[in-house]
């Protein structure tokens, strides 16, 4: 569907897609960078030594991925992570040897991967990881999308519980006039799932408008084209049809915001929202 985004102030609307599998996070010091071959594919690692280990400033909260290997002649080779100096897991690397994958510009073949999961806590830290003398291990870090939950406005016209395929979820609904309020604690991501309320003789596609007030101020307002959904009705009022869900996302700046949703340019009378953001806001 086609969107048309209108600012009106400096706020920015991201519609960027996180990855399946995150971002690779590249430290702040490490040994060199390496590069694993696996078939037609190669993967960034940054290698570490006693002398030269890895370091990692982060800014969390959030989950990283950590893939450790080591070339043959080091299997067995220790290690040991710690945030802020404080240790959090010790280990040897006992994989076995890969079959399919090779560092580049070494000829040793490299054990499959030791992989866990490291939380960083909210605020800033430094993450690091070193090993024994005369070892060198092979290090990949990937920040995971945070979990998202669903977070209930303040205020709102009214709740209808939308089925999709025998599940349940809440959309709240806006008008002109009654718009759905909610307030958050940034920095942080609010994900917004906006459906149009077909009404009458509404039919095919339809254009509509989000209208958006941060802290009651007008901030901008968010041009949405959608169609009739073929798979999901209300609970509650089988004779509203509810459109496709279009979805957008607000970057929340440091600060306590109120945001206000209204529906505007429309035929419709009024459009059901629902709303996520990063389980980490709830504890703010």
């Amino acid at each position: 569907m086609k969107k048309i985004l209108c600012l009106i102030s400096f706020l920015i609307l991201s519609m960027t897609v996180v990855g399946l599998w995150g971002a690779t996070i590249k430290p702040d010091s490490y040994s060199r960078k390496e590069y694993l071959e696996t078939g037609e594919t190669s993967y960034i690692y940054y290698s570490l030594t006693s002398r030269e280990p890895l370091e990692a400033k982060l800014r969390g909260p959030f989950r990283i991925k950590v893939y450790i290997r080591v070339l043959k002649e080091d299997q067995n080779a220790q290690f040991s992570v710690a945030i802020d100096g404080a240790p959090i897991k010790n280990g040897n690397i006992e994989k076995a040897i890969s079959r399919s994958n090779k560092f580049r510009n070494y000829k040793s073949d490299v054990t499959t991967a030791e992989v866990f999961y490291v939380k960083v806590p909210e605020g800033e830290h430094t993450l690091s990881i070193s090993t024994e003398k005369d070892k060198r291990l092979f290090t990949r870090l990937v920040k995971l999308p945070e979990e998202k939950v669903h977070f209930a406005p303040s205020d709102y016209k009214q709740a209808l519980n939308l089925i999709v395929n025998e599940k349940e979820y809440t959309y709240f609904l806006c008008d002109r006039e009654y718009p759905v309020e909610l307030t958050l604690i940034g920095p942080t991501t609010l994900e917004v799932f906006a459906r149009l309320n077909y009404y009458d003789n509404m039919t095919g596609s339809q254009h509509f408008t989000i209208i958006v007030e941060k802290d009651n101020q007008p901030s901008y307002n968010l041009k949405l084209e959608t169609i009739p959904s073929e798979l999901s009705y209300y609970k509650e009022d089988k004779g509203i049809l509810p459109s496709k869900a279009e979805k957008f996302e607000i970057k929340l700046d440091k600060g306590t915001h109120t945001y206000h949703f209204y529906l505007g340019d429309t035929a419709a009378s009024t459009a059901g929202l629902r709303f996520f953001v990063p389980k980490s806001a709830l504890t703010r």
